[in-house]
């Protein structure tokens, strides 16, 4: 952590984008709207009676954590592509390039330099989060593991921002391109969970939120509770995979550190040279060894275990077993297809490329 505020990349981009008045500015309206939130839900609940001072303290930490899952994962996502797409088409990067420090220092100063408004922003939260948490008597460590798994979702974020603004020469595309992803990562990949490919879901931090925080934040019985949030958190109260279980936050972090560092090797890549293919051939192998590994995973507690196939049955309400045999075999087929698919596209070259590689190879 030292090293981040030594790097001189991140130094640079941090002053650039902590300048006073547009700070002042942004950080206003974050602590504008953040007491404005806080103070609509704790202190009308209490005056209305509905709640008392410990439940509306735990009813307003859900909405804060999506005011900071706004700043970190959307703006801080956006900042990182826009920005290292506007240094790459100014050709920037190229004078990087030639720079003594190592392509990773030179990562590690883009994906905290570029969104270390966003930063400061989260940290004027904090305030409010803090004691909402020691109002409503929620234990430390279950906060701990929520924000280990939101720290690790908003870097894999950055990270796709970075890989995004990498490829794209226009940051209006970066920008879209990344913030798209997040949409994908939070509205798409999420309903193969509930056809039984459950990995998807701890890209995000809705696994660790269920099954872990989920229960401390509902009140002891004035609270409606919602079926399907009921659901949810049974389902990830332990990840089953193979014949382990898991602690969600564990496995949102093994899940999310896999796709991490494919994202980092594309990164690397592309700052060493931007010729290379994104994908080396034997990272490609260790790429699609361990998708496989997540497919199977999640797909044999699925056929093996009574308890989590009853739960799939219900989710699918009563689906016969062979339509759920057909459709996880079917899933496991496209999935890993569509994963080799990529790693061949990412590490062979194009048509027009190979035509290249063999004229300079006849003219030398």
């Amino acid at each position: 952590m030292l090293y981040v505020f030594t790097n001189p990349i991140c130094v640079q981009h941090a002053r650039a984008r902590l300048r006073l008045m547009p700070t002042l500015s942004w950080g206003l309206i974050t602590l504008t709207c953040v007491a404005f939130i806080y103070v609509l839900i704790y202190y009308v609940l209490i005056r209305r009676g509905e709640f008392n001072p410990v439940d509306a303290a735990k009813a307003a930490l859900v909405p804060l954590s999506i005011v900071q899952g706004v700043i970190l994962m959307g703006m801080g996502t956006s900042a990182v592509a826009t920005g290292i797409a506007r240094e790459r088409d100014r050709e920037l990067l190229d004078y990087h390039r030639m720079s003594p420090m190592t392509p990773a220092a030179k990562i590690v100063g883009y994906l905290f330099g570029l969104p270390s408004r966003e930063y400061f922003l989260f940290a004027l939260t904090l305030p409010f989060v803090a004691y909402a948490v020691l109002r409503g008597g929620v234990p430390l460590l279950k906060v701990a593991h929520f924000y280990v798994a939101f720290f690790s979702s908003v870097w894999l974020y950055h990270m796709t921002g970075l890989m995004a603004g990498m490829v794209s020469r226009k940051p209006w595309h970066s920008s879209f391109v990344s913030l798209g992803s997040v949409v994908v990562l939070y509205l798409v990949l999420p309903l193969f969970a509930r056809v039984g490919l459950s990995f998807f879901d701890f890209l995000t931090v809705r696994p660790t939120f269920y099954g872990m925080v989920y229960e401390e934040l509902q009140s002891a019985g004035q609270r409606p509770r919602i079926p399907e949030n009921i659901m949810l958190a049974q389902q990830y109260e332990t990840v089953p995979f193979y014949g382990l279980s898991l602690n969600p936050t564990a496995f949102s972090l093994v899940v999310q550190i896999f796709v991490l560092t494919a994202m980092y090797h594309v990164v690397r890549r592309k700052w060493v040279d931007a010729a290379w293919h994104p994908f080396s051939k034997r990272f490609s192998l260790f790429f699609v060894f361990g998708v496989v590994t997540l497919l199977v995973g999640s797909i044999w507690p699925l056929l093996f275990d009574v308890g989590a196939h009853d739960d799939l049955v219900n989710r699918m309400q009563g689906t016969a077993d062979t339509v759920i045999l057909s459709l996880l075999i079917g899933l496991f087929f496209v999935v890993s297809g569509l994963a080799v698919l990529m790693t061949v596209s990412l590490t062979t070259p194009t048509a027009q490329t190979s035509r290249k590689g063999l004229r300079r190879a006849r003219k030398r």
